[in-house]
């Protein structure tokens, strides 16, 4: 049953306080301030063992273990024993800790691209319109997500700007100006090197009377 879960990286807990991180790869983790836990939080407000992450065939399932302040997801307090399944950048407090849930099996990698981007790998998380670059969040509009899901679906071929008018652009049948579309790469462009610095300005590549397409850097 727990064969679809292994197919993806485990999802990571990372503290906000020190930046450590934890694979969330065993089935039950143990998160508490006594050092036999899975992850220990130097925290006085927690619990020797506060909660515990399982990982079963739904996914990551949170519970708290009888903490005596409490465990919180996403502003709300669970229950004593009470189950929650953790999505893709949820935020857990225990205690005066806050800690962020990463699963990176909640979003697609974008595929063919050249191994000098694998430090630096995109994701585009297609159901919530959100892209990440370096594990980072990518604040993109609507429209310039849209147009990176078109680059990325063919990573390194070029898109001509017809194609790219009528897949980000389908309520105005593709009827759009190439300055609207040329104007809209830029943005994307200028969003990538703020999430990546400059190299990524070779990522996006206008080919002259043609379109774009997504490269590796150099």
């Amino acid at each position: 049953m727990s064969a679809p879960l292994e197919q993806s990286p485990p999802a990571l807990l990372t503290a906000a306080r020190g930046g450590e991180s934890l694979p969330l790869g065993q089935d039950r983790t143990l998160i508490g301030r006594v050092s036999t836990c899975d992850m220990v939080l130097h925290d006085q407000s927690v619990s020797r063992r506060h909660a515990e992450i399982t990982r079963e065939a739904s996914g990551y399932i949170v519970r708290d273990i009888e903490s005596s302040n409490g465990t919180f997801v996403n502003g709300r307090r669970l229950r004593p024993g009470e189950a929650q399944t953790l999505r893709d950048g949820d935020t857990l407090r225990l205690g005066s800790s806050d800690l962020q849930f990463h699963d990176a099996g909640a979003t697609l990698r974008v595929p063919g691209l050249s191994e000098s981007l694998s430090a630096a790998p995109v994701f585009l998380d297609h159901q919530r319109q959100e892209a990440f670059v370096r594990g980072q969040r990518l604040p993109l509009a609507p429209k310039e997500f849209a147009l990176l899901a078109v680059l990325a679906d063919r990573p390194g071929e070029v898109r001509e700007r017809a194609e790219i008018g009528r897949l980000v652009w389908p309520e105005y049948g593709g009827e759009v100006s190439d300055y609207n579309i040329d104007v809209l790469a830029s943005r994307l462009r200028r969003r990538l090197i703020s999430a990546a610095g400059p190299d990524a300005e070779s990522w996006l590549v206008t080919v002259k009377k043609r379109g774009y397409r997504l490269v590796a850097a150099a």
